[in-house]
């Protein structure tokens, strides 16, 4: 009996380590599904701006007219058409599309999403810019590699059991998001008064709206909703 008991923990012990291993395995794998995607998508994006920039055809068609996006598309409909080419990748934490255009901050952004969105200034909300032609726009690409930005255990987070690995909650991860830059991106100027820098109402520097409007033609702040099976 004894041994039969001796028997029966070590098999329940060699049952709970592997259920680990298998756990920690699973977890490694979409880690780099996730950053095997994130490769394919900044490179498609590297490839269609590029190509849009030099006046060939990307293959990327209007949502509206159907013809081709040029460098006098703007940035929003390049970006609507790239949604065609991308809708079918998945998310490999939940099975979500992998690629999302909503402008919600980070905090806002799920584990394993791709974020892409016009962003012409810095400094400004995180899509701007729609209106800008291509040939003057900016676009960011930000991977998601944990919730929250990277920073475990944020008080804004929307999901606050997220699994954020070994990492200490409260503390920014270590390519917990991963942001690229493509086109014409801008430090904003800022609006000064009397010699002193301008306070917008809700705190901080005021942006010179007038100024970007003078480096994109069109320029203008933008939000994009979160997609229903988001």
């Amino acid at each position: 009996m004894v041994e039969l008991l001796i028997v029966g923990a070590v098999l329940a012990s060699l049952a709970a380590l592997g259920g680990f291993a298998y756990q920690a395995y699973l977890r490694n794998v979409k880690l780099t599904i996730g950053d095997q995607q994130r490769d394919r998508i900044k490179e498609q994006v590297d490839t269609s701006v590029g190509l849009v920039s030099r006046g060939a055809d990307a293959g990327l068609r209007s949502t509206v007219t159907g013809y081709p996006i040029t460098d006098m598309s703007t940035c929003g409909e390049f970006l609507d058409a790239l949604k065609i080419q991308l809708q079918k990748l998945g998310n490999p934490y939940d099975g979500s599309p992998a690629v999302t255009f909503y402008s919600g901050y980070s905090w806002q952004q799920k584990r394993g999403k791709i974020r892409i969105t016009c962003y012409r200034m810095h400094d400004t909300s995180p899509s701007n810019g729609r209106q800008c032609k291509m040939k003057d726009a900016g676009i960011r690409v930000t991977y998601y590699r944990y919730d929250c930005g990277g920073r475990c255990g944020d008080p804004l987070c929307q999901f606050p059991a997220a699994d954020c690995g070994d990492h200490t909650p409260g503390v920014w991860v270590t390519a917990g998001q991963q942001d690229t830059f493509y086109g014409k991106v801008d430090r904003v100027n800022v609006l000064h008064d009397n010699g002193t820098v301008k306070e917008a109402p809700w705190g901080g520097p005021l942006a010179d709206f007038a100024w970007a409007e003078a480096q994109c033609p069109g320029y203008t702040m933008s939000s994009v909703a979160k997609e229903p099976d988001y």
